[in-house]
C-alpha cells in the first residue's frame, strides 16, 4: 500500500491493525507530526489563513474568502521548485477547492489534524516491511522523521533530493522508480 501525506499515515495505521491485504507499506511524507510542522510552515499565506481555521465562524469565513493568489502561495509551499506546480494544475486545485462544501470538508480535516500523531501509538505493531520516503525538503523536521522511523519494527527510510511535501510533483520519476523497485523486491 502506498500513501502520501495523511494517506501515508493511514497506510501505516492499516498495517498496524493487521489488514490482511497489506503486504508492505510505502509511506511518502507521512503527516503524523502535528504541531511540529506541516502545511502551516509552508508559507506566510498558509499561516495567516490556517491560524483561524479552527475558530468557529472565522474559519469558515476565511475558507470561503480564499483566492487564487493565496491558494497558489500555499500550494507552492509544498514543492521544492515552483516549476513543479504547473499553472494549469494550480488553477485546477483552486477550482476544486471552490466547489460547494469543499471548505467544510477541509475545515473538518484541519479540525482533526491534532489527532494524527496518535497514529504513532500503533506503529510498533506493524508486522510488514515499511519504506518511509521523504522529500528532502518535506515539512516534517528530521527529529519527527527519526521518531516515526524508531517506532516501526521493519523499516527503511530514504530521502529524495530536490523534493518537498508534494514529492510526486517535484520528482515524479524518482518516486515512481523507487515504488516500482520496491514492488519488485521481495
Amino acid at each position: 500500500m502506498v500513501g502520501i501525506s495523511i494517506g501515508g499515515t493511514i497506510a501505516l495505521v492499516l498495517a498496524a491493525r493487521s489488514n490482511s491485504r497489506i503486504a508492505r507499506v510505502v509511506a511518502i511524507n507521512p503527516y503524523d507530526y502535528w504541531p511540529a510542522a506541516g502545511v502551516r510552515t509552508s508559507s506566510l499565506a498558509a499561516r495567516l489563513i490556517l491560524m483561524g481555521a479552527g475558530v468557529p465562524i472565522l474559519g469558515a469565513t476565511l475558507m470561503r474568502l480564499r483566492n487564487r493568489f493565496v491558494s497558489d502561495r500555499i500550494m507552492e509551499g509544498g514543492v521544492a521548485s515552483p516549476q513543479a506546480l504547473p499553472s494549469a494544475l494550480a488553477k485546477e486545485l483552486y477550482e476544486v477547492g471552490n466547489r460547494p462544501g469543499h471548505y467544510r470538508a477541509f475545515l473538518s480535516l484541519l479540525a482533526h489534524e491534532h489527532l494524527w500523531p496518535r497514529a504513532r501509538s500503533e506503529y510498533h505493531t506493524i508486522k510488514v516491511p515499511v519504506q518511509l520516503v521523504y522529500g528532502e525538503r518535506d515539512w516534517a523536521p528530521e527529529k519527527e522523521r527519526q521518531r516515526t522511523r524508531s517506532l516501526i519494527p521493519d523499516v527503511a527510510i530514504s530521502a529524495i533530493a530536490g523534493a518537498g511535501h508534494f514529492l510526486s510533483l517535484d520528482r515524479p520519476d524518482a518516486l515512481s522508480e523507487l515504488v516500482i523497485d520496491l514492488s519488485r523486491s521481495k
